[in-house]
């Protein structure tokens, strides 16, 4: 299939055609490959149908960009949207493809540089979804003049769709005011136009819900009662947001059981809520009833993930459970929760950065101890310095509200298949998530969740899922369950999953008597500050366990791994070319380039570059991946400095217990690990990617200040929530979900990990490097890198991460820009670690510098051979 550009082509105005096949000819000739005319574009393109249709080019080009970023091909993407920037007569698109390309990326200050460069016509055309996310973060108050600008006189191409787009970004951004004032306008498009597709008129009222509604913890009508308790429903600002898992409701159920359970209340509040807990309170099976707490209880919902919107009065009890992660249109988090709210956290769940804000950690620790669903959940927070302890789940005391069944879960009947694939004939199955859900009533859902659970263990003999909510209650109410989740290492089941009846019912019997006696205290008209202190108390012996569990020695499974044989042989098969520096020229600094592609004239650009700007001696290091380095034709290149040739490619035949697969993961940048070893007569150095080109010295990257650690490393480029920067933890909890079936070798890398480091650090690439290795030795850095590596099965750049966490020196970004995920500024260091790069047959970002770096390269080449 012809490359993207050139299918593109054809459709450009003519400077930007010849733009593209200038580039394309200078690239073809690097690659030694032929140059000539574009082929014809094929009839299936997108930006063909949208010409043929008459559409502007425009939209045929973001049609063609979205659709190849529908395809999985993003190279082509960037290229296209790249070709268009670097022509005049397209530039303007091709900055707003390229806004387009980052955003879909993740990389939202690259989408933010490209996209401010983009009139409003433009951009509120066919990057409405875009422009906003970006630039409500960098420049809010330029979008939110843009935004009025379009309300005050809006134009033909903004449907209703588009504004509500517009809309949701700024729900979740907090403008109220403007939202209000958007919904007019919304009404007017609506208005004017014959056919509106329903998801948008579902999205305006569901909207129009929430809108007149204020986030600021707005006081809720105090009855005549003794005790508030406010119960978690589910509904949301966002109408796909909201949860249409019933097995949330599930968990709601639980948690009413330790209320209902109490036998001498009486219930005020909603007619339809008051009839849903005095049913319940019928259903609680008699050995679980708890007398002597009389009281007048008024009882209210409030949302999970948007209770600032509700109203609720002040000292309103609620036990607080599951997770609050559902951002409010991926903006922020409804956490912590609307200040009336007295939570009892228990069966608590968190993972997100974005979350545990230092507000949120502030709030926790004047609630806790927080009771944790999860061991990972009680590793997160007490590094952070909030107390907490491993509760288990909620719902492992369901059966509260389930009376016994004498023909529960008869044997001759079918299995249950719940949310989990079967190939039996007549299998009978259930999915607990359904857009119902999201439009039934709270109390609607909650008879439903009873009626499934009873049909569960009326109908069946027993239960397969994949579901947590449905594993752990139907275990509670006595089924046998086969829990199949896609992965039993995932964070979410920590301490949850493959646990023995006597671990669930210590888990069961926990909560209940915990709970019982918070609850009664509660219900007697205890103070706020005798409840907490209370609270405190029952849980402290918990929370002392969970401190000692994360403070043990990390547990050594099997010896560190001996590769001392191999690195031995690769410095004796080191050679050695160049010049030895005249110690009057100044200190050598040592760089060390990581060899992965036998493209020779890559190398030669980056160590002509390297020389050409070094304001002193080097050493440079070829840790050679490939067997293919001609050590005299890079040493060629670098007159006056010396080059040596490490082979490292056989590195790593010494891991053991390690399968095929996982072992040839790791191999391939095992270096990074043994540098102390590969390189023994250096104490410090700079590591450096192949495919790149520097234009400053680097003497100024080896001598940064490395403080009291031995590593600096950079961000990873802006690819976090939001914009914001990248979870390091992140990446170590994803090397955890890769153990599967190893959730004991997961629970513990998680373990060591938050005992470690403090929740969160910012993700570092491992491509540009600068180590102490004096210092890394004296450590002992390295068998602890490669512990880390044969214990959990980390690549070098997991090991670094659970190694370093937030203990590095960050390299300036100008040393590592990556030009098809930053903007790229005073660049040093050109790094292009996609595989959209100059040297291919694809237009890359910063092509003309790597061109040019090779073109100065082979002039000087031809200045000696004249010579």
């Amino acid at each position: 299939m012809p490359s993207v550009p050139h299918r593109v082509a054809r459709h450009l105005p003519p400077t930007a055609q010849a733009g593209l096949r200038r580039a394309r000819d200078l690239v073809r000739g690097a690659a030694g490959g032929p140059a000539g005319d574009a082929p014809a574009a094929t009839g299936d393109d997108a930006l063909v149908r949208a010409l043929r249709q008459g559409k502007p080019l425009g939209a045929g080009l973001v049609a063609e960009v979205r659709g190849l970023l529908r395809a999985g091909d993003t190279d082509g993407a960037v290229s296209v949207a790249a070709a268009l920037r670097r022509d005049p007569s397209a530039e303007v698109l091709g900055h707003l493809c390229s806004g387009i390309v980052a955003s879909a990326r993740g990389f939202e200050r690259l989408a933010w540089s490209e996209l401010a460069e983009v009139p409003l016509e433009l951009w509120s055309r066919f990057a409405v979804r875009e422009y906003l996310k970006a630039g409500l973060v960098h420049d809010p108050d330029r979008v939110l003049a843009q935004v009025r600008t379009l309300m005050a006189d809006p134009p033909a191409h903004m449907t209703p769709a588009r504004w509500m787009e517009v809309l949701e970004r700024l729900f979740g951004h907090g403008e109220m005011d403007l939202v209000r004032e958007l919904l007019t306008t919304v009404d007017a498009a609506i208005a004017g136009r014959r056919r509106v597709d329903d998801d948008v008129l579902v999205k305006r009222d569901w909207m129009q819900r929430w809108a007149s509604r204020t986030p600021d913890s707005p006081d809720g009508t105090r009855l005549d009662a003794d005790v508030r308790f406010a119960i978690v429903d589910y509904d949301h600002p966002g109408r796909r947001r909201a949860s249409a898992n019933i097995g949330d409701h599930v968990q709601t159920l639980a948690s009413l059981g330790h209320l209902v359970r109490h036998e001498d209340l009486e219930f005020v509040g909603p007619e339809e809520l008051v009839d849903l807990v005095t049913q319940l309170a019928d259903r609680v099976r008699p050995e679980r009833r708890l007398p002597g707490a009389r009281a007048r209880v008024q009882v209210l919902t409030v949302d999970r993930d948007a209770s600032a919107f509700n109203e609720v009065p002040e000292d309103t009890w609620m036990l607080a459970f599951g997770w609050y992660m559902h951002a409010l249109f991926g903006v922020r988090y409804g956490f912590p929760l609307h200040h009336h709210l007295q939570p009892i956290f228990v069966s608590f769940h968190c993972n997100k950065r974005g979350l545990l804000t230092p507000e949120a950690i502030e709030y926790l620790r004047a609630h806790g101890p927080i009771g944790c669903r999860d061991w990972t959940t009680v590793d997160i927070l007490l590094s952070v310095d909030v107390p907490a302890f491993f509760s288990g789940c909620l719902t492992t005391t369901i059966d509260t509200v389930f009376p016994p069944m004498a023909d529960a879960f008869p044997a001759g009947a079918p299995l249950a298949y719940v949310d989990t694939p079967t190939d039996e004939p007549g299998a009978v199955t259930y999915k607990h998530s359904s857009d119902k859900v999201r439009f039934r009533s709270f109390t609607g859902n909650m008879f439903e969740a009873v009626d499934l659970l009873e049909t569960y263990r009326r109908d069946h003999s027993a239960v397969v899922t994949s579901r947590l909510h449905c594993y752990l209650p139907m275990r509670s109410l006595g089924a046998q369950v086969d829990f199949r989740p896609k992965n039993l290492s995932d964070i979410r089941f920590a301490g949850l999953g493959q646990i023995t009846d006597q671990q669930f019912d210590a888990i069961r019997d926990g909560i209940n008597a915990r709970l019982a006696e918070t609850t009664t205290l509660i219900l007697s008209g205890a103070s706020r500050d005798e409840v907490y202190a209370r609270w405190r108390e029952l849980c402290a012996d918990d929370v002392a366990t969970a401190r000692a569990r994360r403070e043990a020695v990390a547990e050594v499974t099997s010896s560190v791994v001996d590769l001392s044989a191999e690195t031995d042989r690769a410095v004796a098969r080191t050679a050695t070319s160049g010049t030895t520096p005249d110690p009057a020229t100044g200190e050598v600094r040592h760089v060390a380039v990581r060899v992965t592609d036998r493209r020779p004239v890559v190398l030669d650009v980056l160590v002509d570059s390297l020389v050409r700007h070094a304001s002193g001696p080097l050493h440079v290091w070829l840790l050679d991946q490939t067997g293919s380095v001609d050590l005299a034709e890079v040493a060629a290149r670098a007159e006056g400095h010396q080059v040596s040739l490490v082979p490292v490619d056989g590195l790593g035949a010494g891991l053991r217990g390690l399968s095929s697969e996982s072992r040839e993961r790791l191999r391939a940048d095992l270096d990074l690990e043994l540098l102390t070893d590969l390189l023994p007569g250096v104490d410090r150095v700079a590591v450096l990617p192949q495919h790149a080109l520097v234009s400053g010295d680097v003497a100024e990257l080896v001598d940064l200040d490395l403080g009291d650690g031995v590593v600096a490393a950079p961000d990873v480029a802006g690819a976090g929530a939001g914009g914001g920067a990248a979870s390091g933890f992140g990446l170590l909890h994803a090397a955890g979900d890769r153990l599967q079936t190893r959730t004991s070798v997961a629970i513990e890398l998680r373990r060591q990990a938050h005992a470690r480091h403090a929740f969160d650090f910012t993700a570092f690439a491992t491509d540009v490097l600068v180590l102490d290795l004096a210092a890394m030795r004296e450590r002992g850095v390295r068998d602890e890198l490669l512990r880390l590596t044969e214990q959990f099965d980390l690549d070098a750049r997991e090991a670094w991460h659970a190694f370093a966490g937030p203990h590095r020196t960050t390299v300036p970004a100008a040393w590592h820009t990556v030009p098809t995920r930053e903007p790229a500024g005073e660049a040093r260091l050109l790094h292009w670690a996609d595989t959209t790069r100059p040297w291919g047959e694809d237009y890359a970002p910063g092509q003309e510098e790597w061109l040019e770096g090779r073109a100065r390269m082979r002039r000087a080449a031809g200045a000696v051979s004249a010579g």
